[in-house]
């Protein structure tokens, strides 16, 4: 049996709402595309953000297993990534979000979910966008929709895993606000 080790960071959101010298003091939601209360969010280039369900799961799944392919990484369906098999039931059990970004097709394009992990802490968790999505700042409307959820929740401290090979992403996290841990 092969052991298989992942690279990883872990990141730490400090929130703007604990406002801590050592954050990153923005967390607006101006321009936001995300559909958080069944009214339809602002539009960029026909896409949009809105709460993910089971019913996305094949979709979302797909769109997880083409960016890991993209990358050279397996996709773990009893492993890593078996959350993305029913992302409502596990974010939703939890206490969490799943989101979903859709084209003007209501094709899923991106993913995002908010794992509660403890009274105060979260994780955001498989954050993924098509190659054609990307670009459209639908990446960071799926983190804005997350760190929004994160702040309703109450959470004081988000945490999330990624690897060195994302630099886009990391980028887009240290943007918002994440720090190295």
């Amino acid at each position: 049996m092969h052991l298989h080790v992942k690279i990883c960071k872990i990141w730490q959101r400090c929130p703007s709402w604990l406002l801590q010298p050592a954050c990153d003091a923005r967390m607006s939601m101006q321009g936001s595309m995300v559909d958080s209360g069944g009214q339809a969010g602002e539009e960029r280039a026909g896409m949009r953000i809105r709460n993910g369900s089971d019913a996305d799961a094949a979709a979302a799944a797909a769109v997880v297993q083409r960016v890991l392919h993209e990358h050279g990484l397996p996709f773990e369906p009893r492993g890593l990534d078996a959350d993305i098999l029913a992302p409502g039931a596990h974010y939703g059990a939890s206490g969490g979000a799943f989101f979903v970004a859709v084209d003007a097709a209501e094709r899923v394009v991106g993913t995002a979910g908010l794992l509660r992990t403890g009274p105060t802490s979260g994780e955001v968790r498989k954050v993924f966008l098509l190659p054609e999505a990307r670009g459209h700042g639908l990446g960071r409307a799926l983190l804005d929709a997350v760190l929004d959820a994160a702040r309703t929740r109450g959470l004081e401290r988000l945490t999330l895993t990624t690897r060195h090979r994302y630099d886009r992403a990391i980028r887009l996290y240290e943007r918002a606000g994440f720090r190295l841990a």
